[in-house]
């Protein structure tokens, strides 16, 4: 048996996951102040009365005397299993680890080891926790790795492609390698300008390099069309705001957002979303160009009419050349078999076969169409004789297009009108107008069509969380005098003191002596990372690694110092009135009676979802730390 995890699955996820922050409608309070009793019904005689807007659907049901009931499980179980989405969970992202890597040299600080899912690296994880930030809607974005547009002309850009098994892989190894042998650089199907514009590739002059960047048209629903220059078609899908900009734009990530009703305040990217068209056909692979295609003309009809052939109507007209143009063959059959294109003038973007040629006259396998009863065609109406392209499709809208040849060669299919709700499109290029082995595929866009959920049209399975630490923010929660080596992300964290799920916008995880009586020693004042040490009323030595100490501006002789303490110290309990000696500094001093703060969480309790081990993180008071995490799903 085998099986895979579809794209579908991780989006979810990760759309499932981000929606922890942003919150749900099931989870809001209701926007009445109405008490619901435990049968379901209104308090204080609000029966009958309240309007309830939920923005979700729920069951109702009905009593003996028909009274509409709403269900127990509709309201009353969701107002009181889930709450509001604050009371429900909450995410924090942790800095942590003081100690060094392996031995502390150069070599172990700049290479860490990479992390280890075991209980007993979680528990050394809350060990060494130093401080947590509060995760919100607006420190949360999905992703995607960024692919900017190359202004070298050195880049071939992947197509979007319906049949790509590694589309949101891209550049695959073998197309990065391909490349390579021609001097150039692969890229993936969408890029990003130097406006901060998205845009999706759908063309590329049969791998070719981009040298064109794609700029925004007006409408914007309009694709931006290279075909003549490089080879390119592009279609915009979005502008990063400048907020997001900010937040979630790194050199390697760009955040993505499918809009709503709600959130889309007229922008570019919101018409693009209107606009898409389900099963709509983006563009044709040209798989084979075949070759000798050579029975073809451009040139402008004279006396069409529409004649009745052993009862069938056939359409007739006589072919001319354009001014300075070449003449039509005068070989009875050239053109037997091929397509004419109406490409100007009148009936322009009607296609009809051809199924006789005299040598001047063409004869259709069907009449010209009328409008009114008059013919679409005159004399004023130009053509292109090509090869016929044979199209089927399941669709609710007829797809259009025609093939574009270089030399003898079907180099392109040009879409004329992509056709809608289509799930199977055949395209097949007849062995017409003298050329055989050609062949051509369509590509089709997403279901709900490509621009209506950029989220997944772009595979934003990726998630970033932003923390930013300022300087000394917190009142202390965050050690300025030492550094860090994890960053990580917690759900679920709990308060201390009341073991309920913690609001605070940051929390400090390591505990504090408040000292009193402080002595410098021949090598100052306590020192960040020394080893302390005290005696404990059984005479035993107890030791815990100093993270910070932060003199009193009031009192000389006091002072704060934090510590943790790790396997490497032991885990003796400290306690008001030890003396503390600083084994490298000589420092000494004497606990505060009440001078043990503890930290504000509940250690061991909550799920480390995420974890990530850095080079060391030096923090300073007067410094801004600009921490971005990305979860893949």
């Amino acid at each position: 048996m085998t099986a895979i995890i579809k794209n579908n699955f991780r989006l979810q996820n990760a759309r499932d996951f981000l929606e922890n922050f942003t919150g749900h409608p099931r989870t809001q309070p209701l926007n009445n102040n109405i008490t619901i009793n435990d049968d379901g019904s209104f308090a204080n005689d609000q029966q009958g009365q309240a309007t309830l807007n939920l923005t979700w659907s729920f069951d109702r049901t009905s009593d003996s005397q028909d009274n509409t009931l709403i269900k127990n499980d509709s309201v009353v179980g969701l107002k009181n299993a889930i709450g509001g989405h604050t009371q429900d969970r909450n995410h924090y992202l942790f800095v942590g680890k003081p100690t060094v890597w392996g031995d502390g040299s150069q070599n172990d600080e700049l290479y860490p080891v990479p992390p280890q899912d075991t209980m007993e690296e979680e528990a050394r994880i809350w060990d060494e926790m130093l401080g947590l930030k509060k995760i919100t809607e607006t420190t949360a974005s999905l992703v995607v790795p960024r692919f900017d547009w190359d202004s070298s002309g050195s880049t071939v850009y992947a197509i979007f492609d319906d049949k790509d098994s590694n589309l949101y892989r891209q550049p695959t190894p073998e197309r990065a390698s391909e490349a390579s042998t021609r001097n150039l650089y692969a890229g993936s199907f969408y890029v990003l300008t130097d406006e901060f514009d998205v845009f999706v590739c759908l063309e590329n002059g049969n791998n070719s390099p981009s040298t064109e960047k794609p700029v925004r048209k007006n409408p914007v629903t309009d694709l931006v069309d290279y075909s003549d220059i490089d080879g390119y078609v592009w279609k915009y899908i979005t502008r990063i705001k400048q907020s997001d900009i900010v937040r979630f734009l790194t050199d390697s990530w760009i955040p993505v957002k499918t809009l709503t009703k709600d959130d889309n305040s007229g922008s570019y990217q919101w018409d693009v979303q209107e606009d898409a068209t389900p099963g709509a056909v983006l563009s044709f692979v040209v798989e084979a160009q075949g070759s000798g295609f050579v029975r073809t003309h451009s040139g402008k009809l004279t006396s069409p009419t529409n004649i009745s052939e052993g009862g069938v109507v056939k359409g007739q007209a006589s072919l001319s050349a354009l001014t300075g143009g070449a003449e039509p063959s005068g070989s009875v059959g050239h053109y037997n078999g091929c397509e004419i294109h109406i490409v100007a003038g009148d009936g322009q973007g009607s296609v009809y076969k051809i199924e006789s040629y005299d040598g001047v006259k063409i004869t259709l396998t069907s009449s010209w169409k009328t409008q009114n009863g008059v013919i679409e065609v005159s004399s004023n109406s130009q053509y292109q004789i090509l090869p016929e392209l044979r199209l089927e499709s399941n669709g609710t809208t007829a797809v259009k297009a025609k093939p574009i040849l270089t030399g003898d060669k079907v180099s392109r299919i040009l879409v004329l009108s992509g056709g809608s709700n289509a799930t199977y499109v055949k395209a097949t290029l007849v062995n017409s107008a003298g050329g055989t082995g050609a062949r051509v595929r369509a590509v089709l866009s997403p279901v709900k069509g490509l621009g209506k959920d950029p989220e997944k049209d772009l595979g934003a399975y990726f998630v970033m969380l932003n923390a930013k630490l300022q300087y000394s923010e917190g009142a202390g929660d965050f050690p300025i005098n030492n550094d860090y080596r994890q960053i990580g992300i917690i759900r679920n964290v709990k308060n201390k003191d009341d073991g309920k799920l913690a609001t605070k916008a940051t929390l400090i995880a390591t505990k504090k002596l408040l000292l009193t009586g402080i002595s410098s020693g021949t090598n100052g004042l306590f020192r960040s990372d020394e080893i302390i040490s005290m005696e404990g009323a059984s005479g035993n030595i107890i030791k815990a690694k100093v993270l910070d100490y932060i003199p009193s501006t009031t009192v000389l002789s006091e002072g704060a110092l934090t510590y943790i303490q790790t396997p490497e110290t032991g885990y003796g309990t400290i306690s008001s009135g030890l003396s503390v000696t600083g084994e490298t500094s000589g420092c000494e001093g004497t606990i505060k009676p009440s001078g043990v703060i503890s930290e504000e969480i509940k250690k061991f309790e909550g799920e480390i979802l995420y974890l990530e081990n850095r080079r060391p993180v030096l923090r300073s008071s007067d410094q801004v730390e600009d921490i971005k995490a990305i979860i893949e799903f």
